[in-house]
């Protein structure tokens, strides 16, 4: 997970095959996710689809279970943890619920004869491009692979070329570890499809479609045989009978014929260009600049890294390697991004990783991208008032911990608490975008029951009240913007008025804070997912109304520029910065509002206009 960056291109690249998935390269359309390793003789290209989660819909029935929590609550206050553990498993868990894990769909397996011995070897992922290119020669031959998930077709895209014609040879197959699978050879395509084990469960269909320019297909003993071929490109779908998290009645195998049939009216050049449209609208917004690169493989570089040396180009690359899989992972209509289930399928996530991961999203200038959050948690409004009314005998909606496709939210274990930070999201959203219709239509409805769950809440811990704070807050503002729910709103303040400051995490940082931040490589597990929030609060921090530029530098950066980061408000900021100091900065507005824009001891103060750009020098002095 480290980067070379070349003049505008930011690239992972190495000069031999993956040694584990560490160093495997991620593809992803928000829907599928591949896991490419760029093995030469036989390469193997694990995919799977968001959707393909063992259990089914259910819902938390313990309708008694508020009048065994206080007594589990004084045992675990009592330290009688064994006796709490046997109330909370007779008389608040629900004993049909079963934890849900996403599964790995399958495996594409390309067979190549006579590649085990191969030189010149080089694959890399181009983030400009979210597409992945092999090279390699093989008796004076230049063999190259082009790989990508396109969110335009909604397909896994696999180019096979050489240098001179008729020399493609190569077999492909489809293999799988889900149960009850059944292939089939239909006009150069292997069908993959099968059911989950139990009654009412999932059922799975993925189509793998070979287009051959020269040379010739035949299907033998489970694969296609491809021979002589100029070029082949292979297209890959793949689809659950996932309706949404109360049905499984969907249509894969229609799904999946309806992809193949329009992708199939397209070259592969049309392909490609339409997959790189799509894509680029989304990454081209956001340059970040912390200087050159050294044209050297990417494990070289990161090798040459010392303690209290990281290369400053390391932090551009992480922020910008985070918003490529926000990308990959995260789209309009899909599932969200449970960490990188999408690539490394797993059990349902915790809530606060999923606050984790959309941290950054916003400032990120994705903000299209967070809806899959927030389509989750409207539907965790339905599921989750019943574990407000059963566990809790109160109103709103709330969530134990823990979120999965079926959007179940009651308690999984002895441990299991109460989790609301996840609604901050609703409010988030609104803040950057300043949208009102969004907020009126979507937002306000499941952040006010979140709120009227908290404050008809009778023991709070002191976590519970740090991590209220934010989406209270945004409660306030969204009651006063959209003038409703005034009682709701007064009790809101009263609570926000008695909580202890010193108890509300500080996410206002130092510059030393910052400065032995990044000092060194990140060591944590999902760097990719929490380094860039650090990384974005090192270059802004906005609240309501303000916009404070630079405030916590790390001295490791004295020159740089980023274009395209936004703040709250609807703004969108570029900022150039020499020897640790602001030289220039623009702002662009997307609605008419005021902004309090700081950088050190300066403040100016201006009523913004939807449209209009205002740029100034290192001393805030406006200069258009």
């Amino acid at each position: 997970m480290t980067s070379v960056l070349f003049g505008n291109e930011i690239k992972l690249w190495y000069q031999q095959p993956s040694k584990d998935t560490s160093d495997a390269l991620l593809i992803g359309n928000g829907h599928l996710g591949a896991i490419i390793e760029g093995q030469v003789a036989l390469e193997t290209i694990r995919f799977n689809e968001e959707t393909l989660w063992t259990g089914g819909p259910s819902e938390y029935n313990k309708p008694d279970a508020c009048k065994s929590l206080p007594q589990f609550n004084k045992l675990i206050a009592e330290g009688q943890t064994d006796q709490a553990s046997d109330l909370f498993k007779n008389k608040i868990l629900d004993s049909n619920y079963k934890p849900a894990t996403m599964l790995p769909f399958g495996i594409i397996n390309l067979e190549f004869p006579g590649h085990e011995k191969f030189t010149d070897y080089r694959r890399g992922l181009d983030l400009n491009t979210a597409i992945t290119t092999i090279s390699y020669i093989v008796d004076e031959i230049m063999y190259k692979r082009e790989i990508f998930a396109t969110a335009a077709d909604d397909a896994i895209v696999v180019r096979l070329t050489a240098s001179d014609k008729a020399k493609i040879n190569f077999n492909v197959s489809l293999d799988t570890d889900l149960p009850n699978a059944e292939y089939e050879f239909v006009d150069n395509s292997i069908i993959l499809q099968g059911q989950l084990d139990a009654p009412d469960t999932l059922k799975y269909y993925s189509i793998l479609k070979v287009d051959n320019q020269g040379g010739s297909i035949t299907a033998n003993d489970k694969q296609l045989q491809i021979k002589s071929a100029d070029s082949v490109t292979i297209i890959l779908t793949a689809s659950t009978s996932f309706k949404h998290f109360k049905s499984v009645r969907g249509k894969p195998d229609r799904t999946c014929k309806r992809v193949i049939e329009a992708i199939s009216e397209k070259d592969y050049a049309s392909i490609k260009r339409s997959h790189l449209h799509e894509y680029q609208r989304l990454f081209n917004r956001v340059e970040f600049d912390l200087g050159p690169m050294p044209e050297i493989p990417t494990d070289q570089w990161l090798n040459s890294f010392s303690d209290e040396t990281v290369d400053p180009a390391y932090w551009a690359f992480c922020f910008q390697y985070y918003r490529y899989l926000i990308i990959a992972g995260s789209r309009v209509d899909t599932q969200p991004m449970f960490l990188d289930n999408l690539w490394h399928p797993s059990k349902a996530r915790s809530s606060i990783g999923l606050v984790g991961t959309y941290s950054c999203v916003e400032v990120a200038n994705l903000s299209e991208c967070h809806y899959p959050l927030i389509d989750m948690i409207e539907e965790m409004t339905e599921t989750g008032a019943i574990i407000a009314e059963q566990m809790y005998g109160i109103s709103g909606w709330v969530n134990m911990g823990r979120c999965d496709i079926w959007r179940y939210c009651g308690p999984d274990n002895v441990d299991s608490k109460f989790a609301l930070r996840i609604a901050e999201s609703l409010w988030e959203h609104y803040d950057y975008e300043r949208d009102e219709e969004y907020l009126a239509m979507r937002g306000y409805g499941p952040l006010t029951e979140a709120t009227r769950f908290y404050t008809e809440l009778s023991s709070k811990t002191d976590t519970d009240i740090s991590l209220a704070y934010d989406f209270l807050s945004g409660f306030v503002h969204a009651s006063r913007i959209l003038d409703r729910d005034e009682q709701l709103r007064i009790e809101s303040e009263r609570v926000i008025a008695g909580i202890d400051k010193q108890k509300i995490i500080d996410r206002n940082y130092s510059t030393d804070y910052m400065s032995n931040l990044f000092k060194n490589l990140p060591t944590i597990k999902y760097e990719k997912f929490i380094m860039p929030y650090f990384i974005s609060n090192a270059l802004i921090y906005s609240n309501f109304e303000t916009v404070e530029l630079l405030p916590a530098l790390p001295k490791q950066w004295p020159d740089g520029s980023i274009k395209g980061i936004c703040a709250r408000g609807g703004f969108v900021v570029d900022m150039q910065w020499q020897s640790g100091e602001l030289v220039k900065a623009s702002i662009r507005a997307t609605k008419d509002e005021p902004l309090i824009l700081k950088y050190k001891n300066k403040t100016v103060k201006l009523q913004t206009k939807s449209r209009q750009r205002y740029d100034f020098d290192g001393q805030l002095h406006q200069i258009n």
